[in-house]
């Protein structure tokens, strides 16, 4: 099996991001004293962009991309569009849980410093992969390449934040009003997943209906279900007219990380953006999809011109095919008339040469009859 390795700008992103991740996971397993399982988090997240890395460049290195079971097209830059907000977070989180409040330089300070450096500098070479992978205007390409696709990873990321801060004090189950909330985030996560899993996997031909059309309708009803929990959630959440508490308790000062207040503004301040990031979806959807018809429109354009073409040059054939039919019969006729000619040329000759043979036997004849008579005289 042949290994092929192409250096290009990429490449190189994809190395970067890998080592950096490395590193970040390696001095934070190393030294940096990790205690709860916001550390195992910021872990899985460097160690899952590294593996994850590692897997897409010994793929391409031996050319195994078509023998892979998802679309080559899509898959790359959906995990790097994944890890570069999985470092973003552990970059954030990290440094509030592990270094908030900590005075003084120790090796366990100085090797949580690291790898909140190198997270950084990861999600930095993870975001020029995804710069450099997605698509440019004009070229064809994966859907997830595009500015929908790369929407949809934002959405269920932020979905996934959401997910974690709503149950951790579980702050959905109080009325009707947050349940409803929760709900919104779990429809969209999951339309907005198995979009993503289809594009991946390349499904979405299977479908009984139009892809594109799906999209449009699916971004504006998200939009819809989007702002009705960015105005819910804060009115029953901070609203003390509806069971909410509008000021930060005093407590949240002294507690390493969020407190649950800090959670539900940060739910409330990600329902924003999702709104946000759906609300610009929709806008592409519909671009999509008005490129969409302009494509088709003009695929039927070109075919009906083909239609036509392919008519006139029918017809050109034809026209071809009657006027060497009537080349043909005028030959036959010509031919014809020329051995009539011909023939009535021969039987013209022939009655000359008979009209000859017999004026030379009747000159012969009065030859003989003048001799005769001159042989009486004498």
């Amino acid at each position: 099996m042949a290994v092929v390795l192409r250096s290009s700008p990429l490449l190189w992103a994809r190395v970067a991001g890998m080592v950096f991740a490395c590193v970040a996971f390696s001095v934070a397993l190393y030294g940096a004293n990790l205690t709860h399982g916001t550390g195992d988090w910021c872990i899985f997240c460097w160690s899952f962009s590294f593996v994850g890395t590692l897997l897409i460049v010994l793929i391409e290195m031996f050319g195994l991309q078509t023998r892979a079971p998802v679309s080559w097209k899509n898959f790359p830059i959906t995990f790097a569009c994944y890890a570069s907000l999985l470092c973003l977070s552990a970059s954030i989180i990290f440094p509030l849980y592990f270094l908030k409040g900590y005075a003084g330089r120790s090796e366990m300070i100085n090797c949580r410093i690291v790898s909140t450096v190198f997270s950084c500098l990861a999600t930095i070479a993870y975001l020029s992969e995804v710069s450099l992978s997605k698509a440019r205007p004009g070229e064809v390409t994966g859907y997830m390449a595009t500015a929908p696709g790369l929407l949809k990873v934002c959405e269920t990321f932020v979905a996934c934040i959401i997910f974690v801060f709503i149950s951790e004090p579980v702050s959905y189950d109080q009325n009707g009003a947050t349940k409803w909330c929760l709900a919104v985030y779990c429809i969209c996560f999951i339309l907005s997943a198995a979009i993503i899993v289809m594009c991946v996997g390349e499904c979405t031909g299977f479908l009984p209906f139009s892809f594109a059309r799906f999209l449009s309708s699916y971004a504006l009803l998200a939009v819809g279900l989007y702002l009705s929990a960015t105005i819910i959630w804060p009115i029953y959440k901070f609203d003390e007219k509806h069971g909410g508490r509008g000021h930060r308790p005093n407590s949240c000062g002294s507690s390493s990380g969020l407190c649950p207040w800090d959670k539900l503004l940060a739910i409330s301040v990600l329902s924003a953006v999702n709104f946000i990031l759906y609300l610009a979806d929709l806008i592409y959807s519909a671009r999509l999809k008005e490129l969409e018809t302009t494509r088709q429109n003009y695929t039927l354009k070109i075919h009906s011109k083909e239609k036509d073409l392919l008519e006139l040059q029918q017809a050109v054939d034809s026209l071809k095919s009657s006027a060497r039919s009537a080349v043909e019969n005028g030959e036959q006729i010509f031919r014809e008339v020329m051995q009539s000619i011909e023939r009535r040329w021969c039987k013209f000759r022939d009655l000359i040469r008979d009209q000859e043979r017999a004026a030379e036997s009747m000159l012969q004849t009065l030859e003989q009859e003048i001799t005769e008579l001159k042989q009486k005289r004498h």
